[in-house]
């Protein structure tokens, strides 16, 4: 995937409690801030990995997100 000409990669896996979501992380810095929303029948959200490079989640149940981000949480400590 391309955004603005940087290249991303992406991966899908399966929260047992919360649903499937898909991750963007980009190579190169891109400017997203923080968000989230309802948008072509998906929830989104734009998180910031612990090197300050945007992660956008994407999921079709809204308490998938929530799995992702918490277990984002326990992998930065």
């Amino acid at each position: 995937m391309r955004h603005q000409g940087q290249v991303a990669y992406h991966l899908t896996t399966l929260f047992e409690k919360g649903g499937m979501v898909t991750g963007f992380a980009f190579v190169a810095g891109v400017g997203l801030k923080e968000d989230g929303g309802w948008w072509n029948n998906v929830y989104w959200q734009t998180v910031h990995s612990r090197d300050g490079r945007p992660l956008v989640l994407i999921a079709q149940q809204k308490n998938a997100l929530a799995f992702a981000r918490r277990g984002l949480a326990k992998g930065s400590g």
